[in-house]
């Protein structure tokens, strides 16, 4: 008898326990179900913009024309001269070339 008691006791728990277990599942199955609509929902596709056809072009009216006659020219020679060279000839004072020998000297150290 004392053990019927005991469980009589615990009888709310067990329901309170019971309603929380079966509202949990119910939310889970109901997130689960969402979740697959919204992986089977179609993707939604753009419609591309309605093009307007261009009117035919009648052959009467277009010339032909012949590709106008272009000599060959030989492929440009570069001199022999290094670009430092075309650098140094420009420069209009010995003040220059000093500036610019520091700051080839000192590019040449970074790297």
């Amino acid at each position: 008898m004392e053990e019927k008691n005991n469980f009589d006791a615990f009888y709310p728990f067990f329901i309170i326990i019971i309603v929380y277990l079966v509202t949990f599942f119910k939310k889970r199955a109901k997130m689960k179900r969402e979740a697959e609509e919204k992986r089977k929902a179609p993707p939604i596709r753009r419609q591309a913009p309605r093009r307007v056809a261009t009117p035919p072009i009648p052959v009467a009216t277009v010339k032909t024309s012949e590709p106008s006659v272009q000599l060959k020219k030989p492929p440009a020679t570069r001199k022999g001269k290094p670009r430092i060279v075309n650098l140094v000839q420009g420069l209009k004072s010995k003040k220059e070339l000093v500036l610019l020998s520091e700051i080839l000297s000192i590019n040449s150290r970074v790297k």
